[in-house]
């Protein structure tokens, strides 16, 4: 498999594995793993390339969904969040809002490839009974079921733009200023923090303080942008995004912060920087 050809499937494939899984470093290595495989293995005989790819890696991420169902997880950082400055890996038309994200968490994995399969990267229900070794009618079934679900949760997810984008304009100046105190003032006492890689959780106002700040002495620069419904904070290091940065709030304070840290592969993805 030449170069362009590789990149060609790996274009393909990551939306589908980042929309399933919500993790950039995730998502990485199961594509990976299965671009590998394919590389390997006698494959003179698969018509369908991209058929076989697509059914690999949605098994790969059924598996990995389902292995990691036991751990305590928070919802990461939503596909679009890296969608204006990845735009070779990922489609504005294959991303899904925060709320939507936050309630596919809710559904089965299968549930939730059917969905995404058929709502938002457009195969057949034929394609994707045959990918999941379902039947056509079970798999339209499985839709319905997740579509319902879904609506029951919409309600559950609605948040106010304007309310968001002041937090985060809140939070970037603070940051800024490296003021301890004022910093602590708009954290909640039980605040958690959650890195991606290295994978870190730091718990308590004081500790994810001093994270925060220790961060930012690194000489960051920050950029909020508005994306789709809900605003995000891009932090770059010499001009090279390397930090996305999601709050959540209860009105007075920042009780929660997803930190996913950018890797090599994934940055250099994008042609022109600011």
């Amino acid at each position: 498999m030449s170069e362009s050809v590789y990149n060609q499937y790996y274009h393909i494939l990551f939306p589908i594995a980042y929309n399933m899984l919500g993790s950039v470093s995730d998502a990485e290595d199961l594509v990976q793993e299965t671009l590998l495989k394919w590389l390997t293995m006698n494959n003179a005989e698969v018509e369908n390339v991209r058929g076989y790819l697509v059914k690999t890696l949605v098994n790969k991420c059924l598996n990995h969904i389902r292995d990691r169902k036991k751990e305590v997880r928070h919802p990461e950082i939503a596909p679009e969040l890296l969608a204006d400055f990845l735009p070779g890996i990922i489609d504005k038309s294959q991303t899904l809002s925060l709320g939507v994200k936050a309630m596919l968490e809710k559904l089965s994995p299968v549930e939730r490839a059917v969905f995404l399969l058929k709502e938002i990267f457009g195969y057949a229900h034929r394609e994707i009974a045959e990918m999941l070794e379902i039947t056509e009618e079970y798999c339209r079934q499985i839709l319905t079921r997740a579509r319902r679900h879904l609506r029951e949760n919409r309600a559950r997810y609605e948040v106010n733009p304007e309310h968001h984008l002041l937090v985060y304009q809140t939070f970037v100046e603070v940051c800024k200023g490296e003021n301890l105190s004022e910093l602590l003032q708009i954290l909640r006492e039980d605040i958690q923090l959650d890195v991606s890689q290295p994978a870190a959780v730091f718990s308590g106002r004081m500790q994810v303080a001093e994270y925060l700040l220790g961060q930012h002495r690194m000489g960051l620069q920050y950029e909020i942008l508005w994306l789709k419904d809900l605003p995000a904070i891009v932090a770059y290091l010499y001009h090279q995004p390397v930090r996305v940065i999601r709050l959540e709030g209860n009105g007075e304070e920042i009780t929660s912060i997803q930190i996913e840290v950018l890797t090599r592969q994934a940055a250099t993805q994008r042609t022109t920087w600011p």
